[in-house]
């Protein structure tokens, strides 16, 4: 089977990039091709795998020039599903689910939370809060959104309608935590399509991914 892999980094910026660094190994000792989309080139280090850069400006703005890249790639690399991991921009997470069998790994909190954390600054406590309007007073009253404009703040809280959207088309939807899945439940994803898979392998050789037990569907 090969595999594309999608990610903002393409070396060990983080977590997310040494769990996808790992699973390109215990899916090529099981015999799968990877190749990884970035859409932020960084001199972070050794590319994790090979890797393209299609470089994407922050949403909302276009991604005709990515897409060209995609195009390209898929059309060489012949993927049989794509894998995402931090995909910023929801009409890429779309367009994916759209020309591919699709799953993402959702990492972090940015689709379901304007201020990408679940975090309230101000309280220094988790957000109990679903998005909605009372994100728009919380980003002022709670510092807990990027920066202080609220148009801003109102087109992140957009993004996350438009991510879930996105995501009901989605094969199937991988999280670390039930944290996560809570999350994700209350953000509008479909409970059937959440799949836990923690974000650790101990050893390659002895873990079963979620592609071969059937996490992919069309």
């Amino acid at each position: 089977m090969r595999i594309l892999h999608l990610n903002q980094f393409g070396s060990r910026k983080g977590g997310a990039e040494g769990y996808i660094a790992d699973v390109i190994t215990a899916l090529q000792v099981r015999g799968h091709e990877s190749h990884l989309i970035a859409f932020a080139p960084d001199d972070a280090g050794k590319p994790i795998a090979a890797t393209t850069y299609a470089p994407t400006p922050d949403w909302p703005s276009s991604i005709d020039a990515a897409v060209g890249v995609m195009n390209d790639v898929i059309a060489e690399f012949r993927p049989d599903v794509a894998y995402l991991h931090a995909v910023y921009h929801p009409a890429l997470v779309n367009w994916l689910a759209h020309r591919l069998p699709s799953v993402a790994y959702i990492h972090a909190p940015y689709p379901v939370c304007p201020g990408s954390a679940q975090y309230l600054r101000n309280s220094a406590k988790v957000c109990p809060h679903a998005a909605g309007v009372i994100c728009l007073i919380n980003a002022q009253r709670e510092k807990c959104c990027w920066g202080r404009h609220p148009g801003k703040h109102l087109w992140l809280l957009q993004r996350t309608h438009q991510f879930k959207q996105a995501h009901l088309r989605m094969g199937h939807i991988i999280v670390g935590s039930e944290f996560m899945r809570g999350l994700m439940v209350r953000g509008g994803a479909p409970a059937n399509k959440i799949v836990r898979l923690a974000p650790v392998l101990i050893d390659p050789r002895q873990v079963t991914d979620p592609i071969s037990q059937g996490a992919v569907t069309d």
